[in-house]
């Protein structure tokens, strides 16, 4: 399958990129895109200057795998090389909408909305593609879910020994950014039965998912308070639960790893909207 990722690249967007990043790894899948997504690839210099230090989702991919285009991207959409369109941020880049919409059908463009403004919805492209909302409430025909998720080849193979029950990073404090690698910061979840971490600007989080991945249960503020089709893949009603415990469990840290595994990967991602 062929794909167009239309961006202007113009820096990292967890959901667009974790879209992209999906389809990257995906067996089958040719990802295109109309800008180069320079800090998505294995030749990024400095990556801990982007946001979070670059951790988890920046510099994984492998820079051979780009796909240069075999003529003018006009000239392809019109003569429907790809099989479809994605549109990863459609609040920052709608290039070429008028060519692909007068080109594809519905079902075949792929509209993601992945900013944190619960229920805000570009209403101007609902109903042109399938599109896909991160903070989502209500529900609104042609208007699908989607949450965030990690690269499998990051989530830990098994669940190791624990040297505390809850982790010292403290979300929204100097403790969070207080790690210059990742190999450090995945260690204090790893280690952790427990980490600490709570709604942003949106409900959704990627440290949320760093937690899960590294066989760690996540201390979670008010989820219960979560909108039902926000974070809708996160087991939800079994982190309340295990988080109600605060018991050294190995059972409830192996289901969590072992569902982050099956469910909440960028693989994940680009499978479901598919």
């Amino acid at each position: 399958m062929k794909i167009l990722f239309v961006t202007n690249a113009s820096g990292p967007d967890y959901m667009s990129d974790m879209v992209f990043h999906g389809g990257k790894t995906t067996e089958g899948i040719e990802m295109y895109e109309s800008n180069r997504l320079w800090y998505m690839y294995d030749d990024l210099v400095d990556k801990n200057s982007l946001y979070g230090n670059g951790f988890t989702m920046y510099g994984k991919i492998n820079s051979s795998s780009f796909l240069q285009m075999p003529y003018g991207i006009t000239e392809l959409i019109q003569n429907k090389f790809f099989d479809k369109i994605i549109y990863g941020s459609i609040w920052r880049c709608s290039d070429y909408f008028e060519i692909v919409s007068k080109s594809y059908g519905r079902e075949d463009i792929i509209i993601i909305d992945g900013e944190d403004e619960m229920d805000r919805i570009n209403y101007n492209y609902v109903g042109s593609g399938l599109y896909f909302k991160r903070e989502y409430n209500n529900k609104i025909d042609g208007v699908y879910p989607i949450n965030f998720g990690v690269p499998s080849e990051l989530i830990i193979d098994k669940v190791g020994e624990k040297t505390k029950l809850i982790s010292d990073i403290v979300p929204n404090s100097n403790k969070n950014y207080s790690f210059n690698n990742e190999y450090d910061y995945y260690m204090e979840y790893s280690n952790s039965w427990y980490a600490n971490t709570k709604k942003k600007a949106g409900w959704d989080c990627l440290r949320h998912y760093e937690i899960m991945m590294n066989g760690c249960i996540p201390l979670f503020e008010d989820l219960d308070n979560c909108p039902l089709n926000t974070m809708v893949n996160l087991p939800k009603k079994e982190i309340i639960k295990f988080s109600s415990y605060k018991e050294k469990n190995i059972e409830q840290n192996n289901f969590i790893l072992e569902y982050t595994k099956k469910n909440l990967t960028t693989k994940n991602i680009i499978q479901n909207i598919l």
